[in-house]
């Protein structure tokens, strides 16, 4: 097996045998550790497991790995913390994204439910309407048209994606305020 340094040469020089190599040797393993934890599933593991490899490359590249004896486990080590994060992600996007809908459209209320849940609607609808132009638009791009915090900043002209997402931590903080106001 070559080196650390004679595999990084190949990968600088474009050569990605080295990779194909472990791509073949620790998929299978990877992917089936992320699904057995719960992380992903059969559609789109193997989207975290190629993440995962497109990291590995870089960190060849860059110096980070010196070892090659724990590929393995590096490998692996990404692809969960990739899955982890995208998971909790997601459950923290999709649990706010829909208290946001719920405010943005009050009108969708399923027959049958309780009279304060409408109230408590009608006051976040209200809530929403006292917010300046400017944080309404960060949250309805943020969490129903699912933008990115660097798209924000491109459409909004904002310096840059860190103070979109201030913006937007701050928006949803007053949002929350104004809600605890009308109550």
């Amino acid at each position: 097996m070559a080196s650390t340094i004679e595999i990084r040469r190949q990968l600088i020089k474009g050569d990605a045998s080295w990779l194909e190599t472990v791509f073949r040797n620790y998929k299978s393993y990877c992917c089936a550790t992320i699904i057995s934890k719960g992380y992903a599933n059969e559609t789109n593991v193997e989207d975290i497991f190629n993440e995962a490899l497109i990291i590995l490359h870089k960190n060849m590249i860059a110096g980070k790995i010196t070892d090659l004896k724990v590929i393995k486990s590096y490998l692996t080590s990404i692809c969960l913390n990739l899955a982890r994060n995208k998971h909790h992600y997601k459950s923290s996007i999709e649990k706010k994204a829909e208290e946001v809908r719920l405010l943005y459209y009050p009108d969708v209320i399923n027959e049958g439910e309780d009279e304060w849940k409408s109230n408590l609607l009608a006051i976040c609808h209200k809530a929403i309407k006292k917010l300046t132009a400017q944080c309404q638009q960060i949250i309805q791009l943020y969490y129903l048209e699912k933008l990115r915090m660097k798209e924000i900043a491109e459409l909004l002209k904002l310096s840059s994606s860190d103070v979109a997402k201030t913006l937007k931590s701050r928006c949803y903080k007053k949002l929350l305020q104004e809600v605890a106001l009308l109550k």
